[in-house]
């Protein structure tokens, strides 16, 4: 089932190097269904949802490690209770 964000929402998750979750604002903990104690350490990866293609997450990857630029695009997050939404990744 697809979870809707309010359109005023700013969803915010940082990540270190290692691609470690070290913060995520009260709306991404929200719009994810997990609290921030649950977040805190796990891999960002395992945020998004499997029907994400792949070409999609390749880019992403070579994008950042290859070039180091910004990369910008619409993915498909997973929900703690196997929902999903839909955001753009900056």
């Amino acid at each position: 089932m697809e979870y809707m964000i309010d359109e005023g929402d700013l969803l915010v998750l940082v990540g270190d190097q290692a691609s470690n979750i070290v913060y995520a604002n009260p709306a991404y903990c929200q719009a994810s269904g997990y609290d921030w104690g649950e977040l805190k350490g796990t891999k960002a990866s395992l945020m998004m949802h499997k029907d994400n293609p792949p070409q999609v997450l390749m880019d992403r990857g070579a994008t950042m490690r290859q070039t180091r630029q910004p990369w910008t695009g619409i993915i498909n997050n997973r929900r703690k209770n196997g929902d999903h939404y839909w955001l753009r990744l900056n």
